[in-house]
């Protein structure tokens, strides 16, 4: 369910597992020091990703050093080209409405914070350009630099970013293409270390990767599970299976991957069921659901979204807030679907607001009566807060 941070940017965590890990950290003895340098290495890279990915680049990729500071004006520009601030506030308050951040966090803040700490480089699809951040060194920083060329490759041939923009207001949708994106870019980067990076410097960034991720899961659930879910989830899909760890031995067919970007899945539920995208005869498409206040009544809506089969998941997950260890094994088993939410045929949540006072209002459709009370039962375990809000 997290609309704000799927759609925010196309960022690579650590190679294997993604994390980049605390900023903090010394920079590594051979780190990238300068854009020439970077720049250099990316002319190198980029015929290697073009032959796995299929398709030719159309002009150079821009590069540059990120900062802290570089990636927080960049996180802040993204989240008001996607959304009005206002409108961020109100998701905001959604979640606490939920239970699902506490009510004295700062959304906005949290996630910036997230990022700062476990992204290793991004692509900026509105000026064609990657970002490094700075102090990683050459091998982590070849293998972070390859994942986020797909994504300058693929923008320059699909326009990721005209259609991430044309999914706004539907999150459940915009988590499911972007998982599409990220599942496709770390597949070509795995590829790419295994064929460019030695077993050594492969073992080494797999031990570097685990260390770094302990940040991760510190926060909330709604916080990280949607991120890894792109990243762990959206691989699986693209070869047709349902989890990482059955999907780790295959490969993305070039014609999956086009497919999908053409036609992309229209929700998390194809994406954590993959049959019910790639079977025609499991097809399974949402169902719209559309709320409005009652004529006359006063209310106005602040935010409207759909939470999809993740942030269903998420919400009624009877381990959600058990600390999670996290290692590039324990990515790849994390669960995203549970049987509180299987079943899932589409729902809408919207905010109203009448002075301050907030009414929460929830719909859902479900596969059949058994589905639908199985998520009641599990809602009402998991959270009354929840149930508070909409009374």
């Amino acid at each position: 369910m997290l609309q704000s941070l799927r759609i925010l940017l196309l960022g690579s965590l650590a190679p294997g597992l993604a994390l980049a890990g605390p900023q903090e950290r010394a920079p590594a003895p051979d780190a990238v020091t300068d854009t020439a340098q970077l720049a250099e290495l990316a002319r190198a890279i980029e015929p290697q990703v073009a032959a796995l990915r299929g398709l030719e680049f159309k002009r150079p990729v821009a590069v540059e050093l990120s900062t802290r500071e570089t990636l927080q004006d960049y996180a802040l520009r993204r989240m008001d080209e996607m959304q009005p601030r206002e409108v961020r506030l109100a998701y905001e308050e959604m979640l606490e409405l939920l239970g699902l951040i506490p009510a004295d966090m700062d959304l906005e803040a949290t996630l910036i914070e997230l990022l700062q700490s476990q992204v290793a480089g991004f692509y900026d699809p509105a000026d064609d350009k990657f970002y490094l951040v700075a102090g990683l060194g050459e091998s982590f920083a070849r293998a972070t630099m390859a994942h986020e060329l797909v994504h300058a490759l693929d923008d320059q041939h699909v326009d990721l970013d005209a259609q991430m923009k044309g999914l706004i207001g539907d999150g459940d949708a915009a988590a499911a293409f972007h998982a599409v994106m990220e599942g496709g870019a770390t597949e070509i980067q795995n590829q790419w270390m295994f064929g460019n990076l030695s077993r050594t410097e492969m073992m080494r960034m797999a031990t570097e990767a685990g260390a770094m991720g302990e940040g991760l899961t510190d926060g909330p659930e709604i916080l990280w599970r949607p991120l890894l879910h792109s990243y762990v989830q959206g691989g699986a899909f693209l070869k047709r299976s349902g989890g990482a760890i059955a999907a780790a031995m295959k490969q993305v067919e070039e014609a999956d991957l086009m497919r999908a970007f053409a036609e992309p899945p229209l929700s998390t539920e194809q994406v954590l069921h993959p049959s019910k995208y790639w079977d025609a005869d499991k097809l399974d498409r949402p169902t719209r659901v559309r709320q409005l206040p009652k004529e006359g009544s006063g209310w106005r809506v602040l935010h409207s979204d759909t939470m999809g089969e993740l942030g269903l998941a998420i919400l009624v997950d009877p381990k959600r807030g058990d600390r999670v260890g996290m290692n590039p094994m324990t990515a790849m088993m994390q669960p995203f679907a549970n049987k509180g939410a299987d079943g899932w045929d589409g729902d809408r949540m919207t905010l109203f607001a009448k002075g301050d006072a907030r009414y929460l209002r929830f719909d859902s459709v479900w596969d059949d009566a058994d589905e639908a009370a199985e998520f009641a039962e599990a809602l009402g375990s998991k959270s009354a807060s929840f149930e508070a809000a909409l009374a």
